[in-house]
């Protein structure tokens, strides 16, 4: 099989080293081979993951059942005790931006994504780049803030994360009240500054707006398919034939309740297969949420990110051509990028 580079379109880096190794994670520096973690600078080049989309998830660990009950609801996995909650996330936005830019400082292999040629550079040099991502939209007061956290190197914005907010319905809403005016305008201000636009744990009717509001690709960065396994954050045939008709991509992910009731790699290569017969190899990508899989393990042999050649030899033992491999792996999410790469620009000090 042909090697080729990789990029994972959602990792939760920022949250792992702001909770302190939640979930039992060993937490340890980033340049160690640590046994049991999801990933890090060893693991990446051994799964020659080159560029990852690298989270801000900047909701704080609450003890609240009732809540969580609410937030979890429809993950179809034993209910969490505990819920993320929007407390302080201004704070927590800016402690996780400053994670990546220490790991950038601390590590000269790890470098960031965020000006015209960066892909280009980490493709061919063999070092990891981060694409600093923000995931939900409950810390930001108007959509100009979007200018400032760009200017701190965020170069993708997910709508939602499961709570509602002034700008979109999550996929958790009551009431699927979609795009809002300020939401409108905030597709508007990502278009501007190249901001990738992501769908992730967003409502039906607010994805299907999303999409079709955009100038640029979409992505739902870390999703598998409602057909398949259904599930509140799995993606519907509607929401893949919009998505595929724009040049969006999906990025297939490892969280177990989202795969199937009992999740193996080979379950998950279903996922694939299916967006693949339906709507085209275009529409591939890997978005594994490693880091971010709260409460639970991921699945029998996709333990860490090291895994991923497993994933890649499944998929052309049932049919995929090494063309269709490649495009999943990065090809699809480069085209995305350098779709937006065109709209960055360089900061003056």
């Amino acid at each position: 099989m042909k090697k080729f580079p990789v990029i994972d379109m959602h990792e939760d880096i920022g949250y792992y080293y702001a909770t302190g190794g939640h979930d039992g994670l060993p937490l340890a520096d980033f340049s160690e081979d640590v046994a049991g973690r999801h990933g890090d600078i060893p693991k990446y080049r051994r799964a020659r993951v080159r560029v990852v989309f690298s989270a801000v998830f900047p909701l704080m660990p609450a003890f609240n059942p009732e809540l969580s009950k609410i937030v979890w609801r429809g993950y179809r996995q034993k209910p969490l005790l505990y819920v993320n909650y929007p407390r302080a996330v201004k704070l927590n936005i800016l402690e996780q931006v400053k994670i990546y830019h220490r790991l950038f400082e601390t590590h000269p292999e790890v470098k960031p994504v965020s000006e015209p040629g960066d892909v280009d550079r980490v493709l061919k040099s063999g070092d990891v780049g981060f694409l600093i991502s923000l995931e939900g939209t409950d810390g930001l007061d108007e959509p100009g803030d979007l200018e400032l956290l760009y200017r701190l190197g965020v170069r993708s914005l997910q709508m939602t994360w499961n709570y509602d907010t002034k700008y979109a319905s999550s996929c958790m809403s009551r009431k699927d009240y979609g795009l809002t005016g300020l939401g409108e305008a905030l597709v508007d201000e990502a278009n501007r500054l190249g901001v990738i636009l992501d769908i992730s744990h967003v409502g039906e009717k607010a994805s299907l707006e999303v999409i079709e509001a955009s100038k640029l690709p979409v992505i739902a960065s870390h999703a598998n398919v409602r057909a398949v396994r259904e599930h509140v954050r799995n993606l519907s045939d509607e929401v893949l034939e919009a998505l595929a008709s724009k040049g969006g991509v999906v990025g297939f992910t490892v969280i177990p309740s989202m795969i199937s009731e009992k999740p193996c790699l080979e379950d998950l290569v279903e996922h694939i297969l299916y967006v693949c017969q339906h709507y085209g190899s275009e529409l591939l990508g890997l978005g594994t949420d490693y880091f971010g899989l709260i409460g639970v393990k991921p699945p029998k042999g996709l333990e860490d990110v090291s895994k991923l050649d497993g994933l890649w030899e499944a998929l052309m033992d049932r049919g995929l051509n090494e063309s269709d491999v490649e495009a999943m792996a990065y090809g699809n999410a480069l085209r995305v990028l350098k779709a937006h790469e065109n709209r960055w620009r360089r900061l003056k000090p």
